[in-house]
């Protein structure tokens, strides 16, 4: 890359794009291919994460029961489903 600037763009449009594809066929697929059958999709449509680039609100567009994951402290104190 010529430059920060531009690495930065071009880094921030290669994350949306992966974040785009994974709703839209992931979870965008999914659930057209259930609505077919008459059946929602449920699922805890995953946000922002270290391991994967996706857009929380994005993904939850997508399923028809949206469900999020609360936690106190780190994983292993607990957590509850909302």
């Amino acid at each position: 890359m010529e430059s920060a600037d531009a690495s930065d763009r071009f880094l921030w449009d290669f994350r949306r794009t992966l974040a785009d594809l994974w709703a839209d066929a992931h979870y965008g697929t999914m659930a057209d291919k259930l609505r077919e059958d008459g059946i929602g999709i449920y699922a805890e449509a995953a946000g922002v994460s270290l391991e994967m680039p996706e857009d929380t609100l994005l993904n939850k567009s997508k399923v028809e029961i949206r469900t999020i994951l609360i936690t106190k402290g780190n994983y292993n104190d607990g957590y509850a489903r909302v």
